[in-house]
This record gives C-alpha cells, structure tokens and sequence, in this order.
C-alpha cells in the first residue's frame, strides 16, 4: 500500500507520532538492559511488548481511518477503474444457479493479475437478495467489491474499498496479550506474592497449623 495515495490529516499524523513515540521508547528501555549486559527481565520485557503491540494497534487503527479509500461508480464491463494504487477491471457478469438460488457474479481482475468475485444471489423461496463482496487481502492492505445494481447496457454499479494496515490491529492485540502473558510469568511476581501471604499471618501464627490439647 503506497501512502502516497492517502490523504493523511492533522489527528492521523499525531495518532502515527505517538505510536513512533511508543516504539522508540520500549526499543530504548530494552536497549538499556542490553547495554548493561544484564539480562532483561520477563516483567520488563513483556511490559514493553505489551506496549508495543498498543503501538501497533494505534498505528493501524490510525492509517485504516485516514487512509482508507472508498469508490462507488458505474462500470461497463471491459472497464477498468483506479482504486488507490491499484487498478480493477471488469472482465465479464455472468449467471450462476445453486440449489436454492440464482446468483450473478462480476469477475474483476485486480492489477491484471489477481481474479476478484463478487456475487449477488438471490434467493427466490424467501425472496431475499444477498450479496458476497469479493475481497483480496494481502499483509498490508485488503481489496473489497461488492457488486450493486444492474444499470443497463452492460453498465454495473461498483462499490469498491481500500482498507490498509487492518492485520496492524490484530498483531497489536496478540503481542499486548503475549506481552501480558510474559510478564505474568515473571517468576519475583510469584515470590512476591508468597511474601505477601506471609507477612499477611496473624503474629504468632508458624507455618504450621499445630493443635495441642491438654
């Protein structure tokens, strides 16, 4: 995905600055650890994990609201429309029948390599119509067209979207999860909490439960 296409405003840019600000800062208390030649911590190292999967999940959610590209036009088969980067063409609409329903499907080309299906069935018992968008993802971006109405003359409706740096949200969940996982692992956070327990005996109470009777 080309950023280039994205027209990025003033509350993306501060959304992507922080998220720079987060990464450079767990990559800098990791960094003093290692200089030290100590070893790093769990706590300390699935803290900054933690952290910086929270970075990753703002800069996804940044670029996806401020980049994100949507076109719906018209478009006549053997046509092609620029979406972002990328360019689709519509290479044929044709007819399909299942067993409880007739469906047609636009077959798209993305970028003159990819082959995008996107279908409209329609379901006469119940007399509902329903439509599967087609979608190519790829790490960086995803690709969805949903097919709309029948304009005459070989002319489609089109709607076509752009969504870049989904994955971003989910990777930034699973590393704040391994992250938190990690830390919990920690084994002073297990040792403290037998200190804890300890300390927290009434006096005069040993480890051991003693019941004398005279």
């Amino acid at each position: 995905f080309d950023l280039r296409h994205a027209g990025l405003g003033l509350g993306v840019m501060i959304a992507v600055f922080l998220a720079l600000a987060i990464f450079t800062t767990s990559l800098a208390d990791v960094w003093r650890w290692l200089k030290r030649r100590r070893r790093v911590p769990r706590a300390q190292l699935g803290m900054n994990l933690a952290h910086t999967g929270i970075g990753v999940t703002v800069l996804g959610i940044a670029l996806l609201t401020g980049a994100a590209i949507q076109v719906e036009a018209p478009l006549k088969v053997g046509e092609s429309i620029k979406l972002g980067d990328h360019r689709v063409h519509l290479e044929e609409v044709i007819s399909r029948r299942g067993p409880n329903y007739e469906s047609t499907v636009a077959l798209l080309r993305l970028d003159g390599e990819q082959l995008i299906e996107s279908e409209k069935r329609y379901y006469p018992v119940r007399g509902e119509v329903m439509t599967d968008a087609g979608i190519h993802a790829r790490l960086d971006r995803d690709v969805y067209i949903s097919l709309g109405e029948d304009l005459g003359g070989g002319v489609w409706g089109m709607r076509l979207y752009l969504r870049p740096f989904v994955r971003c949200i989910w990777l930034g969940a699973i590393l704040m999860a391994i992250g938190g996982a990690l830390a919990a692992s920690d084994r002073r956070y297990r040792l403290r909490d037998v200190q804890a327990s300890v300390a927290g005996r009434p006096a005069g109470q040993s480890g051991d439960n003693v019941s004398v009777t005279t």
